[in-house]
């Protein structure tokens, strides 16, 4: 378990370095999936040694958006763990807040229909619903984000 340290820590991280993606099959309800990103692999084994969620996994230079070097991802998709971790970063982000709301939300829509362990086949369609709208909302804020951060790229390139 991390200290309020270490959550406050790894929330920064997260807002400078992480990512709280939406992955999926096209048609399909995405699902959560955080990514902490380092070229250093031990500085993630930090995280994941305490809390042993998520994988790491070694991102080959052609995959890495970091100048072709060698990177590591710190990656937790299961959505009992995605939701631990935002719950407990979420008081200390400041850039990724917003997301890690809708992201928690997701991941308890995600759990209710899987409660007990036994999905409720067909889903039922009022969380379908729900769940859809949280990815729509969830796109917006990303694709808000990805325009302030290039807004700011070209203020600081002047």
């Amino acid at each position: 378990m991390f200290t309020e340290t270490e959550w406050a820590y790894w929330a920064g991280f997260l807002d400078a370095d992480g990512c709280i993606c939406l992955t999926g099959t096209k048609g399909k309800i995405p699902v959560i999936a955080i990514v902490l990103t380092q070229g250093n692999p031990h500085i993630l084994e930090l995280g994941y040694g305490k809390l042993k969620i998520g994988h790491i996994y070694k991102v080959s230079p052609s995959r890495s958006n970091r100048g072709g070097g060698i990177t590591f991802d710190w990656r937790i998709s299961q959505p009992k763990d995605a939701r631990f971790f935002l719950c407990g970063i979420e008081p200390y982000l400041q850039i990724k807040k917003d997301q890690a709301q809708i992201a928690i939300e997701l991941c308890n829509l995600k759990m209710t229909w899987a409660k007990g362990g036994e999905h409720q086949y067909p889903m039922p369609q009022e969380i379908k619903n729900a769940q859809w709208e949280l990815v729509y909302k969830m796109r917006e804020l990303k694709k808000k984000e990805h325009e302030l951060k290039t807004e700011k790229q070209q203020h600081w390139h002047r």
